[in-house]
């Protein structure tokens, strides 16, 4: 697993984690699309939701329902929002419309180290 993939995972779950705020013992539902075999959700996932319960002394916890049992890849950021689901994976591009500002990030990345064959290999 990529660092950058593990980190947008950290970083989403935080997110969650900090919008609960100061709340008791909680346990968070997080849905993941992904197979449930798949490495995201076997070690990843697993790994993010331990240093978490870590950093918050237990307080947070999780339950992973993987495979997109209870949402899809599409349905994953409208089912946050209205409640389904306190986190879950969603990738912008895949949803521009959804979450404009994320996408603009992504859709702006120049890779490699030379800027101007980078951004003409875009086109």
């Amino acid at each position: 697993m990529s660092t950058r993939r593990y980190s947008a995972v950290v970083l989403a779950t935080l997110t969650v984690v900090e919008a609960a705020g100061s709340l008791e013992a909680r346990e968070l539902t997080y849905r993941s699309w992904v197979p449930p075999r798949d490495v995201f959700n076997t070690r990843t996932l697993p790994a993010v939701f331990e240093q978490v319960g870590g950093g918050t002394k237990g307080s947070i916890t999780f339950k992973l329902i993987s495979g997109g049992a209870l949402l899809d890849a599409r349905a994953t950021v409208p089912g946050v929002k209205d409640g389904l689901a306190d986190a879950g994976l969603g990738i912008a591009p895949c949803m521009p419309n959804l979450l404009p500002a994320t996408n603009l990030i992504s859709s702006t990345r120049v890779w490699g180290s030379d800027v101007v064959a980078a951004t003409g290999a875009g086109k």
